[in-house]
């Protein structure tokens, strides 16, 4: 992908997060699908719980997280 676009990796970060902090993170997370708008039920929440601020349809988690998810990218 990055032959075909021309371009190389010229810098790569690295981020030290416990796995509590990511599952918290990723579990809080809600979306309103029909236009993307994203929450957060601890960090962002909207308004009214469970409703897109915007035109008040529900949000929804739209993934569901896996422990071992995260053990695929522990170095």
């Amino acid at each position: 992908m990055l032959a075909e676009a021309n371009t190389t990796v010229e810098a790569v970060i690295n981020f030290n997060v416990p796995d509590e902090v990511l599952v918290e993170r990723i579990s809080g997370h809600r979306v309103h699908s029909a236009s993307g708008r994203s929450y957060h039920v601890k960090f962002a929440p909207p308004k009214v719980a469970g409703k897109d601020d915007m035109t008040g349809e529900p949000s929804s988690k739209q993934f569901r997280l896996r422990r071992v998810s995260l053990t695929r990218y522990q170095c």
